[in-house]
């Protein structure tokens, strides 16, 4: 493979952010501010559901509200030590991280497992219009490396990674998977 692309909490790190209490805090604010109530029980879907139903300044003030959780999660955050490994094993190789995080705490939490070098692009939850399981984000990459679909692959832990992969036709491994690559 000519390409690389990572998932980012689950798969480089473990964020240790508190979800259940982002989730509420979202569904909250949706409510309170706007009348209308949002299903958090996936932070992802209800993202996608919210977002294009605000104007650029509220989908600002709801990314902040995320981002602050994270950023909060990033202190405690540890390593996955398979996945930093194999990171290091192939650094000659080009690397992505496509993430529903945000770019600051993936940013932040890259520079604490001092890695952030190995990495040549960092995709952020704010930095594409659709969050997977579109495949938009992971069809990005591949142009910005120029680089085939069969000449790529996707690194997640969930389910919803294994989905972008599919719908990209790229070979999409678990972290479990990485050390026989």
């Amino acid at each position: 493979a000519k390409l690389l692309v990572f998932d980012f909490d689950g798969t480089i790190v473990d964020l240790q952010c508190r979800w259940g209490r982002l989730k509420e805090k979202l569904h909250l604010f949706c409510r309170d501010r706007y009348r209308f109530s949002i299903d958090f029980s996936s932070l992802n879907k209800g993202i996608m559901e919210i977002i294009p139903k605000l104007h650029k300044d509220e989908q600002k003030r709801v990314y902040a509200i995320i981002e602050e959780y994270e950023l909060k999660g990033v202190n405690k955050a540890t390593p996955i030590l398979p996945t930093i490994d194999f990171i290091k094993k192939y650094k000659h190789k080009k690397k992505a991280i496509l993430s529903a995080n945000t770019k600051k705490a993936i940013m932040a939490a890259l520079k604490k497992v001092k890695i952030k070098s190995y990495f040549n692009l960092i995709i952020g939850k704010e930095d594409v219009k659709n969050q997977k399981p579109n495949p938009e984000g992971l069809h990005f990459i591949m142009s910005f490396f120029k680089v085939r679909p069969q000449e790529t692959i996707f690194i997640g832990d969930k389910d919803i990674d294994f989905k972008v992969g599919k719908t990209a036709k790229v070979l999409t491994c678990g972290v479990k998977e990485i050390a026989t690559l």
